[in-house]
């Protein structure tokens, strides 16, 4: 679209996808920039033309920061150290470091921007852009995220299955007490409602148990699980069917 109507006005640009495609973009005021940053990628340069001709305005910046999922639960402070793009008088790009403070507010979501007003593309004798900081969420070692939810296979011993048992289960905001009721089965789950993200409204656990035997290395295990053979005769393939 950009090579058939060629440079446009800021105000009125207007780029649309063929008529089978599913979406279309505009720019309006400060969309300038996330159009700049695409062309950042397939043309370096070029982008520094479109916003000199789009009225002189300091082109949006995007990056993307990993935090842990213990850090979206409450408020924390990051140090950005980027090498950020800036535009000189001759109108060449050149890399600069920069340090940026931010702040994570508790409750951020995978996939959230974050503004920040002025820390875009600088530009001699223009304002300058924002940066847009995307939230990305480390892999953490018991929990999945799938937007404000949280799920993790909850290990049980077969007796706490089997009577029942209250547990302390550690959350990233704090400890929690859940039950597991009598007679439960692997792949069963259990909500926690409200202990997942605090954004608003705030998600959920899902905990899906997972029955974990524990190692026969002596006689009196070992004599303990026959006796529980012999005595439950429980056949876990009765329906199985043959």
């Amino acid at each position: 679209a950009f090579d058939r109507t060629g440079r446009q006005s800021r105000a009125n640009a207007s780029f649309d996808t063929p008529s089978d495609g599913e979406g279309a973009f505009s720019l309006a005021g400060g969309d300038a920039g996330a159009v700049s940053g695409l062309f950042d990628v397939f043309y370096p340069g070029l982008s520094a033309e479109f916003e000199d001709s789009a009225g002189g305005f300091g082109a949006d910046q995007h990056v993307r920061v990993q935090i842990s999922l213990e850090d979206a639960y409450k408020s924390a402070a990051h140090v950005l150290r980027l090498n950020m793009p800036r535009l000189g008088s001759d109108g060449r790009i050149v890399m600069e470091p920069r340090q940026i403070n931010i702040h994570i507010p508790g409750g951020v979501i995978p996939g959230q921007h974050l503004r920040v007003p002025g820390e875009g593309l600088v530009q001699d004798e223009a304002p300058a852009g924002d940066l847009f900081v995307e939230i990305a969420f480390a892999p953490h070692p018991v929990y999945r995220v799938d937007g404000r939810d949280l799920f993790l296979d909850l290990p049980i011993a077969p007796w706490e299955a089997a009577l029942g048992a209250r547990i302390t289960l550690p959350t990233p905001g704090g400890t929690v007490d859940l039950r597991i009721p009598p007679n439960a089965h692997s792949g069963e789950k259990l909500r926690l409602k409200g202990k997942g993200l605090p954004a608003y409204p705030p998600g959920d656990i899902f905990a899906t148990l997972m029955i974990v035997n524990p190692d026969v290395t002596t006689q009196t295990a070992r004599a303990f699980f026959e006796r529980m053979e012999r005595d439950l005769a429980f056949d876990p393939r009765a329906n199985m069917g043959g």
